[in-house]
């Protein structure tokens, strides 16, 4: 029994603390604030505590929880769906479920708001076993948080009214509220442009600037106030109001975004005392803070503008004959020196300071300017400054008088135009110097008045165009022009008396005295009066007839050096006659300023001249009439020149009548001291137009076209080599390339097309050899290294990859070419396809092999017979010593056997080595097919294994299984056991340890 509790104590145990446990549960459910129920899987309530049947006011065990009796409704009042309870949900989905707000319907008709939580109930497997609620009463809150709504919203509505511009940020610094007056602020329409990505830690606006310290201090708590600061809403930016100018383009700077603004911020606090957000209050002063910067810009540029008047201003009364200063500027003391006390205290202060010898000049001009009743006047004197300087000022004065004409008052404004009286001083020293200058100049200077009248001219003008004073001034200078430029002269000048423009680098025609004209560069400026009013025009020219003609001499010769440099250029880029006959029929006339040119070829054929005519040439009277001349320089090989066409007998009078030719000049065109051509030029304007320059010009013409047609025989001669070569090249039977260096293929021929299997040259050419062609890339190093070193390289064999990827071999033979036209280094070759051969060579070097081994094992094979005539005869004796029945006549005779065979044996090799000869008599001796006889195999099968047997290893076991049959064949017997022999020689080396070789 003892041992029977023992076995039941932890059951009592554990029954006991269930006990306690179900105790105190008791203990919790009574005093929970919340409802708490237990329900079965089928939704009846098993338990409650009196807080549940408080808060649903009624008793709860033994209900379901679909019983009408609990009359649970929504929070808003309406009716909950049979079946659709919270705690019906969870069993169903068996998932809790959480803060369900649900109400109760109470006896007085008011509605109880409950937040119910729901879960599941499950045992140790994990099987639903009911489910647990719990309840509590939310209606106090759910009222505070309704009293709460409705104060946001007044809140929110009063924020929105409001005239300050409002932005709320939450805990993280995002905006999270907006009203109308801060989106007018920054221009925007709608508040969701700011919400949510607004940040006030953020933002450029804030981050970038200062602005973020002050919303940190605000998230610590503090009230902060931000003084009225300009913020460019648009780009970001902070300025401070000085930076800033509200006057010059206000409005744009507004529509750009720039406000001026004061910011409040202050923290809200949650009920913990934390901040929940910040409260950024936006007050716009742009419009007040540019009215008041407005005014100050103008108080200052008044200000400002008086303090620049260079001039000081005062105002006197006149007493007693003398001038009583009432008030004067402090620019004063700028010009004179002294401080305006001293003028304001002394009456005569302003007089004393004059230089005497201008007093009396001063007291006159203002006793007549007092005593005529002018009202304005303007004196000017000097002054001794309070530094010892003299100085001169201008006094303007405005006369101020009573209605019965008295003098009362005298207001005015002082200059210094100590300066003007300087500048002026220097001017007319200055026009002293200018006139001396004018006259000294190398430049022509004339002056023309209003009218186009000369008015002034300087020396050089009259010593270069040779006119007296009297023969130019007062003339029209338009009178002096050539009557070519009068017109576009007068257009000029009257472009210049309007003030449009100066004229700079005029080419003008003047007539001398001479009537000669000379070319003049000149330059054209208005000349003014002191009101500013033009009259009349300066020009200033060099004569610039002598370089003008020089540089057309350089032009000329310019153009000839010119036209030989294309003639040169034309020979280098070209083989043929005709494209320099073109350029010089183009060209010669322009750089030699004739009208035509003609070049004639001797025809062997025809014994003539034949003019060779371009699109110049033509085939006019030039060409016609011309002959004479042409032939005589042909004839002669000297140069012909006709320098006046009418007295010469080699120029017809129809030439002249109808080319109107005035000069002519031939040249001949030598080939090897041979006249071959002659190059003739004509002018139609001028006699006696061809010197010896001329001459020896059109003669380096006369080579460069010889040239031309020597190199027009020598290209029609590499033409001709050319189509030969290409010829070669495209009918050859081996394969021939061109590349560089590296291995880039620039061309190939049909035969190396055809030996690759590609379809056409253009896929060979894009092939690069050491990758797509030789087998080996070690091969292209070498051969590429060997013609580096060697320059050609002969018989260098290789393999070469076809386009299928089957291999072949190749003998290449290749040279470098040393061209000094290639821009890289190239390689020229031919290759042949040797595989054949290459494979006939080894049959014969194999061929070779066995007839050296052929003759070696004759050789053997006559020794080795002679050994085996030895054994096989002493064999014979010792077998006929001993009796047939006794084992050793039994191993006698099979080793008699096998010598037999040995000795067939070295007699087949005796008649392989053997010359031909001798193999046919040996096929003759050979028993023809009548005469070979049957064999039994299975007998001449086990003739043959006792002696292969003993030279098997110990480990190796043959085993002969004979037919059941007897198999009869027509065989030569010993060729049998040959063969057998083989076998089993064969199967002995091949087989591994243990194995077994079977005959059968």
């Amino acid at each position: 029994q003892a041992a029977q509790e023992a076995e039941f104590r932890p059951i009592f145990d554990v029954v006991g603390g269930v006990t306690e446990m179900g105790r105190e549960l008791e203990t919790i459910l009574a005093t929970m604030v919340d409802g708490m129920i237990l329900f079965s899987t089928e939704g009846k309530i098993t338990r409650a505590n009196a807080a549940a049947e408080r808060l649903l006011g009624r008793t709860l065990s033994g209900l379901r929880l679909d019983d009408p009796l609990l009359r649970m409704v929504y929070s808003d009042g309406s009716r909950i769906p049979y079946g659709d309870s919270p705690m019906l949900q969870m069993l169903r989905m068996r998932r809790p479920i959480e803060n369900v707000e649900l109400g109760i319907r109470q006896s007085d008709g008011s509605l109880r708001i409950l937040s119910i939580n729901a879960s599941p109930l499950l045992d140790a497997r994990q099987r639903m076993l009911g489910g647990l609620a719990t309840f509590r009463d939310i209606t106090q809150r759910k009222q505070v948080d309704e009293f709460l709504a409705s104060s946001q919203e007044f809140l929110r509505s009063l924020i929105e009214e409001t005239p300050l511009g409002v932005v709320v940020f939450d805990q993280e610094g995002a905006a999270e509220h907006v009203n109308k007056a801060f989106l007018k602020i920054l221009g925007l329409e709608s508040p969701n442009e700011l919400i949510g990505r607004f940040n006030a830690f953020t933002d450029p606006l804030f981050a970038k600037n200062d602005l973020v310290k002050y919303c940190v201090q605000a998230y610590k708590g503090k009230i902060i106030e931000i003084s009225p600061t300009a913020i460019d809403f648009q780009n970001k930016k902070v300025f401070s109001l000085d930076d800033i100018s509200f006057v010059e383009n206000a409005a744009k700077r507004t529509a750009d975004g720039l406000k001026v603004v004061s910011l409040l911020l202050f923290p809200v606090r949650d009920r913990n005392g934390k901040v929940r957000s910040v409260v950024a209050m936006v007050t716009d002063l742009t419009e007040r803070t540019r009215a008041e910067r407005s005014r100050k810009e103008i108080e200052a540029r008044f200000q400002d503008m008086v303090a620049r008047i260079a001039d000081y201003l005062f105002s006197a009364r006149v007493e007693h004959g003398s001038l009583k200063y009432e008030f004067c500027s402090p620019v004063i003391e700028k010009i004179t020196g002294y401080p305006e006390e001293f003028f304001l205290n002394d009456n005569w202060f302003w007089f004393k300071i004059i230089l005497l010898d201008d007093q009396q000049r001063v007291q006159e001009e203002l006793l007549n300017l007092f005593t005529q009743r002018e009202d304005e006047g303007v004196i000017e004197y000097r002054i001794r400054a309070r530094h010892g300087e003299t100085r001169w000022l201008q006094a303007r004065f405005t006369v101020l008088r009573s209605d019965k004409g008295k003098i009362e008052r005298v207001i005015g404004a002082v200059s210094d135009i100590s300066r003007q009286k300087e500048a002026e001083e220097a001017v007319r020293k200055a026009v002293g110097k200018f006139r001396s200058l004018v006259e000294t100049m190398h430049e022509l200077v004339v002056t023309i008045d209003g009218q186009g009248k000369i008015s002034f001219a300087n020396r050089s003008f009259y010593r270069v165009m040779n006119y007296s004073d009297r023969a130019v001034l007062g003339k029209n200078i338009h009178d002096y022009v050539h009557p070519e430029q009068v017109d576009a002269v007068k257009g000029v000048f009257q472009n210049v008396m309007r003030g449009e423009h100066s004229l700079r680098n005029y080419e003008l025609r003047f007539r001398k005295a001479n009537g000669e004209y000379l070319l003049l560069i000149m330059n054209a400026d208005p000349l003014y009066e002191e009101s500013g009013a033009i009259n009349g025009i300066l020009t200033v020219a060099f004569d610039i007839t002598e370089r003008r003609q020089a540089i057309e001499a350089i032009q000329k010769r310019n153009a000839e050096l010119m036209f030989m440099n294309q003639l040169s250029d034309q020979f280098k880029s070209t083989v043929g006659q005709e494209e320099l006959f073109q350029l010089v029929y183009e060209f010669l006339p322009v750089a030699m300023g004739i009208q035509h040119t003609d070049i004639a070829l001797w025809n062997e054929r025809r014994q003539m001249l034949l003019h060779q005519n371009g699109a110049a040439g033509g085939e006019g009277a030039h060409n016609q009439f011309g002959v004479r001349v042409s032939q005589r320089c042909f004839e002669s090989g000297e140069p012909v020149v006709v320098n006046d066409s009418a007295d010469s007998a080699l120029v017809e009078p129809e030439w002249i009548e109808r080319a109107g030719v005035q000069s002519t000049a031939a040249v001949p065109i030598l080939e090897a001291g041979r006249t071959i051509g002659v190059l003739r030029v004509d002018d139609t304007r001028e006699k006696n137009r061809f010197t010896e320059e001329n001459i020896r010009y059109l003669r380096v013409i006369a080579q460069q076209l010889s040239a031309a047609i020597q190199n027009t025989r020598l290209y029609q001669k590499l033409r001709s080599s050319e189509e030969n070569y290409r010829s070669l090249f495209e009918n050859a039977a081996d394969g021939i390339y061109r590349a560089t260096i590296d291995g880039h293929l620039l061309a190939a021929n049909p035969a190396l097309v055809k030996m690759l299997d590609y379809q056409t040259a253009g896929d060979v050419l894009a092939l690069h050899m050491p990758e797509h062609l030789f087998v080996r890339r070690e091969d292209f190093e070498a051969l590429k290294n060997l013609l580096r070193s060697r320059k050609f390289v002969h018989g260098f064999e290789t393999m070469f990859k076809r386009r299928d990827g089957s291999v072949i071999d190749v003998r290449i033979n290749a040279h470098l070419v040393t061209e000094t036209q290639h821009a890289v280094e190239q390689v020229e070759g031919d290759v042949d396809d040797i595989t054949e051969e290459k494979a006939l060579r080894e049959h014969l070097l194999q061929a070779q092999k066995l007839e050296g081994l052929g003759r070696m094992s004759g050789g053997l094979a006559h020794d080795f017979n002679n050994y085996l005539n030895a054994i096989i005869n002493n064999l014979t004796l010792a077998r006929e010593y001993l009796p047939p029945e006794t084992p050793a006549a039994k191993y006698l005779h099979d080793a008699e056997l096998a010598a037999d065979q040995g000795a067939d044996l070295i007699y087949k090799l005796l008649t392989f080595s053997r010359s031909s000869a001798d193999a046919d008599s040996y096929l003759a001796a050979l028993r023809s097919a009548e005469e070979v006889v049957r064999v039994d195999v299975n007998a001449s099968i086990a003739e043959a294994i006792e002696p292969l047997r003993q030279s098997l290893e110990r480990d190796v076991t043959l085993v002969f299984e004979p037919s059941d049959t007897v198999v009869n064949v027509n065989a030569e017997p010993l060729q049998i056991k040959q063969l057998i022999m083989n076998l089993g020689v064969n199967a002995r080396d091949a087989v591994a340890s243990n194995a077994e070789a079977k005959n059968g």
